[in-house]
C-alpha cells in the first residue's frame, strides 16, 4: 500500500521532506517495520505516458498484523466507523473476518423531506425521507472510504482488496441479485481502463452503478445544465475516448476545479460516437456519458 508519511530517525516525515540520504533508515509511522522511497516515474499506457507520484512503501519485511497499512485493517476500520456513526446499514454485510459485501445503489436526486410523508418518524424521530437522505450519505461516503483505499493500494494489495469486498447488485428488471467484478465496476484514468468501459457499456448497457477515475480538463455551464469534462485519452492519432458527466446542481461542482483527480460515482452510462473535421485533421470521438445527481458521487482524490 502507497504510504504518505514515513518515520525517519524517530521523526515523522512528509513525501516534501524526504532527501536521498534518508535512505535505508525510513520506517512506517504504524508499526515500525522498513519502508522505502518510491521516487516520481512514468508509466506508459498504450500510446500515452502516465506521471506517478511519489510515495512510501514497504521495503521487505510485511506490517505487522496490527498496521492500518493493510487492506484487513482499513476495511475494518471503515466497517467499524460506519457502523458507530450510523448503526445499522443495509447497503454492506460483515460475512465473516475480513470479508464484506457490498451492495451498489443507485443515486437519486430526490428533495428532503418531502411534503405528505413528514408524519411518518423512523428512527429518533426522523421522518422516513431524512432517514433515506443520511443512509445515502452515509452510503456516498462509504463509497469514498473504498475507492480512496483502492486508489492507495499497488497492484499486489489488489487482490486483497477484491477478494475481501464483494461488490453486489440487485438488478430491478431481472429480479435477480447480481455478483459484479472489480473490473466491471472501476476504471482507472488510462486508455485501457477507457476504452474497456466504452465496449463494455456499448456491448451490455450495464445497469448497475460505474466508478470511474480522471482529470477534469474543463467545466461548461450551459443554459440549462452543466457539464464535467474529464481529460480525454488518445485512441490513435485521430481517436479520442471522451468522458463527460452533466448535472443540474450547482453544489455538485462547488469544490471542483480543472486538473483535479476525481473518482465518480454514477449509473445510467451512455455511448456514442462523432467526428470534428476541419481542413487540416480528422477527428474520432468515442463518447462516455452519465447523469450526477448529488455532490457526493464526486470524490477528489
Amino acid at each position: 500500500m502507497k504510504i504518505e508519511k514515513a518515520l525517519y530517525e524517530k521523526r515523522e516525515i512528509s513525501l516534501n521532506d524526504y532527501r536521498e540520504e534518508m535512505k535505508g533508515n525510513l520506517h512506517c509511522p504504524c508499526c515500525g517495520v522498513p519502508i522505502t522511497y518510491v521516487a516520481k516515474y512514468i508509466r506508459q499506457s498504450g500510446n500515452e505516458e502516465i506521471e506517478v507520484s511519489p510515495y512510501f512503501r514497504l521495503s521487505k519485511n510485511p506490517h505487522l498484523s496490527s498496521c492500518k497499512y493493510l487492506v484487513k485493517n482499513r476495511l475494518n476500520e471503515i466497517y467499524k466507523n460506519l457502523k458507530e456513526q450510523e448503526g445499522e446499514c443495509d447497503f454492506i454485510e460483515k460475512q465473516e473476518e475480513n470479508c464484506f459485501k457490498f451492495h451498489l445503489r443507485i443515486v437519486t436526486d430526490e428533495t428532503f423531506p418531502k411534503k405528505g410523508k413528514s408524519s411518518i418518524t423512523y428512527e429518533n424521530n426522523k421522518t422516513v425521507d431524512e432517514f433515506q437522505k443520511k443512509r445515502q450519505n452515509a452510503f456516498l461516503k462509504t463509497v469514498k472510504d473504498i475507492i480512496s483505499l483502492k486508489d492507495s493500494i499497488e497492484t499486489d494489495d489488489e487482490k486483497d482488496l477484491k477478494r475481501m469486498f464483494q461488490l453486489n447488485f440487485y438488478n430491478r428488471r431481472t429480479k435477480i441479485n447480481e455478483c459484479i467484478s472489480w473490473d466491471k465496476f472501476f476504471y482507472s484514468d488510462d486508455i485501457e481502463s477507457y476504452w474497456k468501459l466504452y465496449l463494455y457499456i456499448e456491448k451490455n448497457k450495464a445497469t448497475h452503478p460505474l466508478c470511474i477515475v480522471g482529470q477534469i480538463k474543463k467545466i461548461v455551464h450551459k443554459e440549462k445544465y452543466i457539464q464535467i469534462n474529464l481529460k480525454a485519452h488518445k485512441k490513435s492519432d485521430n481517436e479520442l475516448i471522451a468522458i463527460t458527466f452533466t448535472t443540474k446542481n450547482e453544489e455538485v461542482i462547488i469544490k471542483l476545479k480543472e486538473n483535479q483527480k476525481i473518482a465518480v460515482y454514477a449509473q445510467g452510462f451512455r455511448v456514442h460516437t462523432n467526428e470534428s473535421k476541419t481542413d487540416r485533421y480528422e477527428i474520432f470521438y468515442n463518447n462516455i456519458n452519465a447523469w450526477i445527481n448529488v455532490p457526493g458521487q464526486i470524490f477528489v482524490l
